[in-house]
C-alpha cells in the first residue's frame, strides 16, 4: 500500500522534527524556571518524556521496518499499540500546558521582565508543539486501524505485518478462486463409511452342466474280432 507507507513516513518524520523543538523548549524551559524561580513544572518533564521517546522510539521503527523483515516493531499491531501510548503522552503533556499556562500567565505575554516573558513565549511553544504532535500520531492511528480493520474484512493477515508489506485494500488470495462444489446424483450422497453405489450381492458360481446323451457320439471303425464272445454255451 504505496499511499499508507508514504504517509507513515512524512507522520513520523513530522513527529520528529516536532518531538525535537519541544525537547529543546522544554529543557530551557526547566532551566530558566528552576533557576530564577526555583520551580519544576510537570508539563515540562512531560514533554521531555514524551519527546525522548518519539526521537528514540520512531527512527528505530523506522530502520528495522527497511533492514529487517517480519521484525515485531514493524507489525501493525505493535505500531498501533505504542503509537497509541505516545500520543497519549503528548496530549497530557499538551493538556498540563494548557493548563499552567491559564494559570500562571492568565493575560498573556506582555511582560516588562524578559525572563518572565521568555518563559511565557516558551509555555505557549511547548503547549502548540505538543497538541501538534498529538493530533499527527493520532489521525495515524486511527488511519491505519481503520485501513486493518478492512482488510481483516476481505481476508487479509494485516495484524502481525508491517505497513511497508501489507495490501490492506486488496481482496484476499483465497478470495479469487471459485468455490468448487461437488455435485452427486439423486440418492448417492456420499457419507461416511455407507457405500455410495447400490448394494448388488455377490454372484454364485455356476456349476458345470453335462448332457446325459451325447448327440455326437463317434462311431466304432476297425476289424471285428475273430473270436465270437461266449455266452456261457458251447457250440
Amino acid at each position: 500500500m504505496p499511499f499508507l507507507s508514504v504517509l507513515r513516513l512524512v507522520i513520523f518524520v513530522l513527529a520528529l522534527v516536532f518531538s525535537v523543538i519541544a525537547l529543546g523548549i522544554a529543557a530551557d524551559l526547566m532551566s530558566l524556571t528552576e533557576t530564577y524561580f526555583n520551580v519544576t513544572l510537570i508539563f515540562c518533564i512531560l514533554a521531555v518524556v514524551s519527546a525522548s521517546l518519539t526521537i528514540i522510539s520512531l527512527p528505530i521503527m523506522l530502520t528495522l521496518d527497511t533492514v529487517r523483515q517480519g521484525a515485531f516493531t514493524s507489525t501493525v499491531v505493535f505500531e498501533l499499540s505504542w503509537l497509541f501510548v505516545l500520543w497519549v503522552l503528548w496530549i497530557a503533556t499538551a493538556a498540563e500546558a494548557t493548563y499552567s499556562n491559564g494559570l500562571i500567565f492568565p493575560s498573556g505575554c506582555g511582560y516588562i521582565n524578559p525572563k518572565i516573558n521568555q518563559g511565557c513565549q516558551e509555555f505557549a511553544a511547548v503547549q502548540g508543539f505538543s497538541f501538534l504532535t498529538w493530533i499527527i500520531l493520532m489521525a495515524y492511528t486511527i488511519v491505519l486501524l481503520v485501513f486493518a480493520i478492512i482488510g481483516t474484512s476481505r481476508g487479509n493477515k494485516v495484524w502481525l505485518s508491517s505497513v511497508r508489506e501489507n495490501n490492506f485494500l486488496h481482496p484476499s488470495v483465497h478470495a479469487d478462486k471459485p468455490i468448487i462444489e461437488e455435485k452427486y446424483p439423486a440418492g448417492n450422497v456420499p457419507i461416511y463409511g455407507v457405500p455410495t453405489s447400490p448394494y448388488q450381492p455377490p454372484r454364485q458360481p455356476t456349476s458345470p452342466t453335462f448332457n446325459a446323451h451325447p448327440s455326437n457320439i463317434s462311431t466304432y471303425q476297425g476289424t471285428p474280432s475273430p473270436h465270437p464272445a461266449h455266452n456261457g454255451q458251447s457250440v
